[in-house]
């Protein structure tokens, strides 16, 4: 894993996994973001954390799919994670329920969703994932043509 690449993750098991992936259309329900070849960032229900990506690379409870960036220059790339980590964002479960129910209701969301965050810090560096730039979900960096997969034998 390197740094900038995206770990699309869907929770077996999980209720909250399953009605995201189906609402988006998508097989993944969250996003993280490789700081490191060890780490990701990523925004769950209370804010931005860092977790070791070992949690979710082959483990029996994650289905996870690694994604890299195709044509983005790699300074750039390190300068959006960089900034990324630079401010931790804390919301309650009250506010993650609400954001549930405003992206359902098609509303403008508040907080930043997994997504978002990812997207957001790309479109500093002036990099866009797609035509969109609101209401990114997982299921839009699982179909970009401007990601490519990376296979478990190109991990190292």
């Amino acid at each position: 894993m390197r740094v900038g690449d995206i770990l699309l993750i869907q929770r077996r098991f999980c209720l909250v996994s399953w009605l995201i992936c189906k609402y988006t259309g998508g097989n993944y329900s969250h996003i993280a973001w490789a700081v490191n070849p060890y780490n990701v960032i990523e925004v769950g229900a209370c804010g931005t954390r860092t977790t070791p990506s070992k949690v979710y690379k082959k483990s029996f409870w994650y289905k996870t799919k690694l994604l890299r960036i195709k044509s983005i220059d790699q300074f750039q790339l390190c300068q959006a994670v960089y900034e990324s980590t630079l401010k931790k964002y804390k919301y309650s479960y009250w506010n993650f329920l609400c954001t549930c129910i405003r992206i359902v209701c098609k509303k403008p969301v508040t907080r930043f969703t997994c997504a978002s965050f990812v997207t957001t810090y790309l479109l500093g560096v002036g990099w866009i994932l797609c035509g969109k730039v609101t209401r990114i979900f997982p299921s839009d960096f699982e179909t970009s043509f401007r990601l490519e997969e990376v296979k478990d034998e190109d991990l190292d």
